[in-house]
């Protein structure tokens, strides 16, 4: 019985800390600092962001709300760019890639790392399906999936127009992103015409997998020696 017990103490005992060696992967140092970006980009580190939604054809609508970080205290806001004017009447796609390059390539995404990503969007106008504001994650080049919100007032989409954090761990099973990753690939697609445009918001955030710290290790060795020592001296009182 003490056997077991010295054991889950030691265990017990473990504290974690961060394990991903990258510089800023989760903005917690209140800035975009280890993040590359490509010219043009909008990348902000926030602690929160308030908003909120109006609705021209129906005065009476408003829809507020205020992001706060996934992990930690800070998460980034990505701000897609206005899309170019068009004369069309019917619905045209602004597709946008950004890619987000962590600074220290040297370093990768590990087994037990997570990523969320958020969309805001507010398309009152196109209740018709395929014209909903998307937002998709490619990671190290492997499709990861495809998150897919919109809000139409006229028809009160149940969707909304907030996805909520969508989380995405690291690992090898069926629906995690690949370990390995260096680079966030994030495609926005807005659906506007010539009457307007709903720029969709994404927000992004980043949680290092914990690992024991190399003085938790230290005790873990001290248990099992002392473990070792009072086994021998079981012995050598029995002979």
């Amino acid at each position: 019985m003490f056997k077991k017990l010295v054991s889950i103490a030691a265990l017990a005992a473990l504290s974690s800390t961060s394990a991903f060696a990258l510089t800023n992967p989760g903005f917690e140092d209140g800035t975009t600092n280890g993040w590359t970006v490509l010219p043009g980009t909008q990348l902000y580190a926030q602690t929160s962001m308030p908003f909120t939604l109006f609705d021209d054809a129906d005065p009476a609508f408003t829809y507020s709300d205020t992001w706060s970080a996934a992990y930690g205290s800070y998460f980034g806001v990505l701000r897609p760019l206005s899309p170019p004017a068009t004369s069309s009447v019917d619905p045209v796609a602004d597709q946008m890639h950004y890619v987000l390059n962590f600074a220290d390539t040297s370093q990768a995404t590990v087994a037990g790392d997570k990523v969320a990503v958020r969309l805001l969007t507010a398309d009152y106008a196109y209740t018709a399906d395929g014209y909903d504001d998307t937002v998709s994650i490619t990671f190290a080049g492997n499709y990861a999936g495809t998150y897919t919100y919109t809000y139409a007032a006229s028809v009160f989409n149940t969707a909304g127009p907030d996805s909520g954090w969508l989380e995405m761990t690291f690992g090898s099973g069926v629906g995690e992103a690949p370990v390995g990753t260096t680079a966030f690939i994030v495609n926005v697609t807005n659906y506007y015409d010539a009457f307007g445009t709903n720029t969709p918001i994404v927000g992004l955030d980043f949680e290092a997998a914990p690992v024991p710290e190399p003085e938790t290790y230290a005790m873990m060795l001290a248990g099992l020696g002392a473990l070792g020592f009072m086994s021998r001296r079981r012995r050598a009182n029995k002979a």
